[in-house]
């Protein structure tokens, strides 16, 4: 048994009122007599009341819990376990999980932000995510077919050093329980979407790597054209390599410092794609 006195808040059923203690908890407690709204009374309960507060705070855990239980249907979990990238002129960066499943999905530029705006991959498979991003770009005329390269990166903790992913050494593995390697992963879904149409470079990328280019403000493929010798790397020639001078602006500490640099990039033969048919 309990008593106590408290203002009058709310007349309730079955001879019930709310009222608010001093303590500021709203209680529900029998009360026979009559009552106006204000009037401070004083009430004996035989069991502990039912505190209001603790009531609502209950619903909200319920609906966080009920939110959270969504979000969770995404195959895989929400933790990526790697991050592709996407350099178009818009840049993108997909975290994928353990499912091949989008759970996060960032512009690396405004271009990127803007393409990303007119999309949801976020529960995707990495497959449907990349059509999804093809087809959007091209209704945005960022990409025309025969006539783009587009840089893809991905990058894992395993990851050791800059390297390219020869997509021709790649042979397409249909059964998933196959698929043992990222390497294999990456590389078959790159050849049944982007490069059916475009010529498309795909490299790995180690995790402090691309950390370090992120808080730079670059993407990893700016990293690879600046820093990775295409000629030695890819088996090219000085004939084969355009030269283009590029400036950025990075601000560190309320200070902004502007770089020059002169970044050395392939030029590729033109490619034949898949939507065209052959005379013979």
């Amino acid at each position: 048994m309990k008593r106590g006195r408290g203002v009058v808040m709310q007349a309730a059923a079955d001879d019930h009122v709310i009222v608010m203690t001093s303590q500021g908890e709203f209680v529900r407690v029998p009360f026979t007599k009559p009552v106006c709204i204000g009037q401070e009374i004083f009430y004996t309960i035989k069991r502990p009341p039912i505190l209001w507060k603790w009531s609502i705070v209950a619903a909200l855990l319920l609906a966080i819990v009920s939110s959270a239980s969504q979000i969770q249907k995404i195959p895989g979990g929400l933790v990526p376990t790697y991050y592709i990238t996407l350099d178009i002129n818009p840049s993108i960066e997909l975290g994928i999980n353990a499912k091949q499943r989008v759970v996060s999905a960032e512009g690396l530029n405004q271009a990127g932000v803007q393409l990303l705006n007119k999309m949801k991959l976020t529960g995707y498979s990495l497959k449907q995510a990349l059509k999804d991003i093809e087809e959007q770009a091209e209704l945005d005329g960022y990409l025309k077919a025969g006539e783009n390269e587009i840089v893809v990166t991905f990058s894992q903790d395993d990851i050791e050093d800059c390297k390219q992913l020869m997509l021709d050494d790649i042979v397409l593995e249909k059964n998933l329980a196959s698929k043992n390697s990222l390497d294999q992963v990456i590389g078959d879904v790159i050849k049944e979407t982007l490069a059916t149409v475009y010529h498309v470079q795909v490299w790995k990328v180690p995790t402090d790597v691309r950390k370090q280019v992120r808080e730079a403000g670059m993407t990893p493929a700016n990293y690879i054209a600046v820093h990775v010798d295409f000629n030695h790397k890819v088996g090219g020639n000085k004939d084969s390599s355009k030269t283009a001078p590029v400036t950025a602006t990075i601000e560190r500490d309320g200070y902004f410092y502007e770089l020059g640099l002169e970044i050395t990039r392939p030029i590729f033969d033109p490619v034949k794609t898949m939507h065209n048919n052959s005379k013979e």
